[in-house]
């Protein structure tokens, strides 16, 4: 297989090296934040991948 290395830029405007081997190529998602501010108070419950919850802690700066 080929290495899929991809810069890819973040919300806060740096650009990073992912590795998007492991990434499931029908989802193009890197990962889902909802409301981080919290500002709506309310309960939520969602699924992803386990690749996008270690997208999600490697490269979300807050």
């Amino acid at each position: 297989f080929r290495n899929k290395k991809k810069k890819i830029p973040l919300i806060s405007g740096d650009e990073v090296d992912m590795d998007l081997n492991q990434m499931d190529p029908e989802c193009p998602i890197l990962w889902i934040r909802i409301d981080p501010d919290l500002k709506v108070i309310r309960e939520l419950q969602f699924e992803q991948a386990d690749y996008n919850w270690q997208c999600e802690l490697r490269y979300e700066r807050d």
